[in-house]
């Protein structure tokens, strides 16, 4: 079983959206965050939530990762640069609720007419089985497997593994639920994300003042530790 530092954002991915990176300015960034191409996680949306000079954006429809020696030279690229070069110490994949991409992915539901896009989509395929196997499965859970999807994909690539595997990186998963405009994490013990990532203070440094509560009293709010994540 693959263990990995975990976290979720949600974002809606628009299905004939083309990918985008946003350069931060100043010093550079602190983190890596690939998130969806759609109108609900546009620049405006994500920088309610984060300091945008803290992070290097790059959106792709869905937030889909291919992974690593599948010829995606783009993703390969940058993620390489992102760690080698810029030393980025958090990478995040960041979904979102509800999301017109990741429904494709429920049981019963047809492909995208678009032939890019469907394959594409296969950069989704052990999520589409994951559902496929469950008892029930709705447009929440499939954008929570397609997201901890692509968060496997990523530990495909070396320098993600090594960086990992040496403590000079973190790798998250964050959703956005966008009817509430709150980001969470899933629970160390559920694939499930419940928890609010604003309540998380190993995760929440990118995030702005204002959407980080005041926190009472010592300790956690919970004592369900979030940085572990195992999926079977």
């Amino acid at each position: 079983m693959q263990r990995w530092l975990a976290s979720e954002l949600r974002a809606r991915p628009s299905p004939h959206s083309a990918k985008e990176h946003i350069i931060p300015t100043g010093s550079g960034a602190a983190g890596l965050l690939i998130t969806c191409s759609s109108e609900c996680l546009s620049p405006d949306v994500l920088e309610k939530h984060l300091y945008p000079q803290r992070w290097l954006i790059h959106r792709t429809p869905g937030a889909l990762v291919p992974p690593y020696g599948t010829g995606q030279h783009v993703e390969e690229a940058l993620v390489n640069h992102a760690v080698n070069v810029l030393g980025v110490r958090e990478v995040v994949v960041c979904g979102h609720v509800p999301c017109a991409i990741t429904e494709h992915l429920l049981p019963g539901k047809p492909a995208p007419r678009d032939v890019i896009l469907r394959h594409w989509l296969t950069h989704a395929e052990a999520a589409r089985a994951i559902l496929a196997a469950l008892p029930a499965a709705d447009k929440r859970v499939a954008s929570e497997r397609c997201v901890l999807t692509q968060a496997q994909n990523l530990l495909t690539y070396p320098v993600i593994s090594a960086s990992m595997a040496t403590g000079r990186l973190s790798l998250w998963t964050w959703l956005l639920d966008e009817p509430c405009q709150a980001l969470f994490h899933a629970t160390s013990d559920s694939a499930h994300f419940s928890r609010p990532v604003a309540l998380n203070p190993e995760q929440n440094t990118g995030l702005r003042p204002s959407v980080r509560p005041q926190r009472q009293g010592a300790g956690r709010p919970q004592d369900v530790d979030p940085r572990w994540l195992e999926l079977a």
